[in-house]
């Protein structure tokens, strides 16, 4: 941010033009646009500040430990509705991947809450259509 004092008005103001500033040049990069070489300084700075950022071991939560990963109950329930080779229905697949990770229909639905439209854009992405 600034190494001047800033007023919580100017301080939110500012870090909205930078988040905004960012996110531009994120779209430029998406759109395979080229950078100016400030673009590509400021890429650079945010890449080893986030490198730096990355822990060397996972946080731990609180509360029992997960018995399940959802981003991998997600990828293998779309496997499933996608596979063009399987007629699935969601509460079949629903009770499969409970079985398989013996956890309870619930503890899925929960996961595909949390990942579902991740997998989902994922096979989308990989040109894997939807049955």
């Amino acid at each position: 941010m600034s190494e001047f004092p800033l007023n919580p008005e100017e301080y939110a103001r500012t870090a909205q033009e930078q988040r905004d500033y960012l996110r531009d040049i994120a779209d430029q990069i998406e759109r395979g646009e080229s950078l100016d070489a400030m673009a590509r300084a400021v890429v650079a700075v945010v890449l080893r500040a986030h490198a730096e950022r990355i822990p060397d071991s996972p946080k731990r939560g609180r509360g029992r430990v997960p018995r399940i990963n959802p981003s991998d109950v997600a990828l293998e329930f779309e496997a499933m509705m996608r596979n063009p080779h399987v007629r699935i229905s969601k509460f079949a697949a629903y009770q499969k991947l409970a079985a398989r990770h013996d956890v309870s229909e619930e503890a899925i639905r929960q996961a595909l809450a949390k990942k579902g439209a991740d997998a989902a854009a994922f096979f989308d992405s990989m040109g894997i259509p939807s049955k």
